[in-house]
């Protein structure tokens, strides 16, 4: 089984993909809507609601209208994330954090074999957040734009979700939520980043 997986965030990207490659199955990985709609044709489509180019709405309606029959599941850690999903007419819903039983349902596998705890997905995952953190940071303070910084803020505290740091996550949504109304919270954005420069070392450690 071939399943698509579109998400801005490499981390979520390499975690589901991880978990699509232990089940048996071959992960086709995009970074937007755009490589989302160029990929060919798979059995399965896993795909963020909030992408940097087009919502993905959009997306799954492109996809239905060329004729895709494959299951369309959104990717979301929003609390009403099932009610956006049939919104969307969507098949369903991903949550964040993953669990492996929940991936496992979604490609028709009766029951997990492997436990989100496996050690190399661990490491998969500390890995993605570990790089993919500072990049987003060192992004977001070159940016004025607020569309721009809206979607690091939502990438940050997606990425945020699979590890324990409830005040960076405090402080990506206050990000997100200033950027949503149109301006910058520099404020909360100096808190994110010293709560990230924290946070890496103390994820490195558990990789040792």
């Amino acid at each position: 089984m071939r399943v698509l997986v579109v998400d801005d965030s490499s981390m979520v990207r390499d975690v589901l993909g991880a978990m699509i490659e232990r089940m048996g199955h071959t992960p086709v990985l995009a970074a937007n809507a755009a490589e989302g709609l160029a990929a060919e044709r798979c059995d399965l489509v896993l795909l963020d609601q909030q992408l940097p180019d087009r919502p993905g709405s959009d997306v799954a309606h492109d996809m239905r209208a060329r004729g895709d029959t494959a299951p369309l599941y959104g990717i979301s850690g929003h609390p009403d994330a099932k009610a956006r999903a049939r919104d969307a007419k969507l098949d369903g819903c991903l949550r964040k954090p993953f669990k492996m039983q929940d991936v496992a349902a979604l490609l028709g596998v009766a029951k997990a074999h492997i436990e989100f705890g496996d050690a190399d997905l661990v490491q998969t995952m500390l890995t993605g957040v570990i790089e993919e953190l500072p990049r987003l940071i060192r992004e977001a303070v070159k940016t004025d734009d607020a569309v721009t910084m809206r979607r690091i803020g939502h990438t940050i505290r997606g990425a945020l979700r699979f590890v324990e740091a409830p005040r960076a996550r405090r402080a990506a949504e206050q990000v997100e939520e200033a950027a949503r109304a149109g301006t910058i919270d520099w404020v909360a954005l100096d808190k994110l980043s010293e709560e990230i420069s924290d946070l890496i070392p103390r994820l490195v450690e558990l990789l040792r």
